[in-house]
């Protein structure tokens, strides 16, 4: 038996409304950021694990798909790259683009109603954050000039350790969330709950 068309819309806008956080939230870990290496350290890559792991592949690359959008629009949303449409062809726009399969990932591992698994979430995250600065640190060593060394050791080893920090807490608070039912509908019951909620209001009724 289906969920209830009211229940099902319900759920959908409360998947789309913490889309629109997580997008605020992706915003403003791009201005929480250390200047200390070539490409700042943000939390844009925090929250973006962390809604792939709360909601999903949709609501997460929807996330990321408002938090695009918004800069390109010209909303100063991004911590190096310029606002507005060009922002994804400067030297920093891979990394940006790179939030997406970061999202897509980590929603693989998402789980409805529970949080990720352990084994699912560092597989599917390593695989995200790899994906991100792949396509991040080319575009910004093909248009600064660094050579394939250069790349390696400045672009990717120095962003191993702390993203790999990001990744397990995010996990954590991913499970932490789900636990104090942060992405529960209050009013979702299983179908067959639905089923055996409606057969026995219908007796109740025929024996009165």
């Amino acid at each position: 038996m289906s969920t209830p068309a009211g229940l099902e819309s319900l759920e959908q806008l409360h998947r789309l409304i913490w889309s629109a956080i997580f997008a605020a939230c992706i915003a403003v870990g791009a201005v929480l950021h250390y200047q200390q290496f070539p490409i700042p350290l943000t939390l844009q890559s925090f929250f973006v694990m962390l809604a792939g792991f709360s909601l999903g592949a949709a609501p997460a690359l929807t996330s990321v798909g408002f938090y695009l959008f918004s800069g390109a629009l010209g909303l100063a949303v991004f911590t190096m790259a310029p606002a507005g449409s060009a922002c994804l062809s400067g030297p920093t726009g891979g990394y940006l683009v790179g939030l997406l399969p970061l999202a897509l990932m980590c929603g693989l591992a998402a789980r409805h109603h529970h949080g990720p698994e352990w084994t699912l979430g560092l597989f599917y995250g390593l695989l995200g954050l790899i994906a991100m600065h792949s396509i991040g640190a080319w575009q910004f060593a093909r248009m600064e000039g660094y050579s394939y060394l250069g790349l390696i050791r400045q672009l990717l080893l120095p962003y191993l350790f702390p993203e790999l920090c990001k990744l397990v807490a995010a996990l954590c608070v991913s499970q932490a969330m789900h636990q104090l039912g942060f992405f529960c509908v209050a009013t979702s019951r299983e179908p067959e709950d639905w089923h055996q909620s409606f057969v026995f209001i219908h007796k109740k009724g025929q024996s009165k």
